[in-house]
């Protein structure tokens, strides 16, 4: 399946529009706002013009090269899977409830 090109705002706009539909947190979406504010910039500042499955991974393969597993990477890759459903039309329940309830908890890292 050929993944679709979408700007970073056009992207995360969807992101999380389909986050609110699936009754997520107000903080929850806002988490998932800052989450993608930091790999857009980071993909801007390394000659990305668009999010891409390739650059997400680069994104996150630095950022566990430069800080390891911790709690923000694992965030990070949430929202990472996240955009990668929405450019390759699928989206899958990366956090269910035993496939009854989708569940969008996230930590706010400072």
């Amino acid at each position: 399946m050929q993944e679709r090109n979408y700007s970073f705002e056009e992207l995360r706009t969807i992101l999380l529009e389909k986050l609110r539909s699936q009754g997520c947190s107000p903080i929850t979406v806002t988490g998932y706002r800052y989450q993608c504010n930091s790999i857009f910039r980071w993909l801007t500042g390394n000659g990305y013009d668009h999010y891409s499955v390739e650059g997400g991974d680069r994104f996150l393969n630095e950022y566990y090269d430069e800080h390891g597993e911790n709690q923000y990477y694992t965030n990070l890759r949430t929202v990472v899977y996240r955009l990668n459903d929405i450019i390759n039309n699928t989206w899958s329940n990366v956090h269910s409830d035993k496939g009854k309830h989708f569940f969008c908890q996230m930590i706010l890292s400072k």
